[in-house]
């Protein structure tokens, strides 16, 4: 009986050191990327012309920065004008609808965000050059 009793005594003990030791699964995961992309006002840092050679066209955008927030609204600051409207994000890709006065939707792909960076690339159709696409990094603050 003393032996048995032992027995399962040092088994309920291993049992619940592995789970304690394993955490349960349940720790902090950290911020989600939705997290992230709506904790910062974004700054265009960089912007590339991968089209044309790989044209730095940053200074461009100089200024230019937008803000996501979690209802799913935007607000893009153009410099000289303000775009306001929705968003959908899911997976790596971000797509943007105006509000209105603006005649195009946007939508990003290859979408990486970290608390400090929000990268991503987005191809701009027209009519009379053709696609271009441009990969853009912009800071977090």
């Amino acid at each position: 009986m003393k032996k048995n009793y032992f027995s399962l005594l040092l088994i309920t003990l291993v049992g619940v050191f592995l789970f304690t030791a394993c955490g349960g699964g349940g720790g902090d995961a950290g911020p989600s990327t939705t997290d992230l992309l709506t904790a910062k006002t974004w700054t265009i840092s960089n912007v590339i012309d991968e089209t044309n050679s790989g044209t730095d066209i940053t200074s461009s955008f100089s200024g230019k920065t937008a803000k996501f927030n979690t209802d799913n609204t935007y607000t893009h600051n153009l410099g000289t004008t303000t775009e306001t409207g929705t968003y959908t994000f899911g997976g790596n890709t971000l797509s943007l609808t105006p509000s209105s006065g603006t005649p195009y939707a946007a939508t990003f792909t290859n979408v990486t965000v970290t608390d400090t960076q929000l990268t991503f690339k987005v191809t701009i159709t027209n009519a009379k050059t053709g696609d271009v696409t441009y990969a853009v990094t912009m800071t977090g603050s």
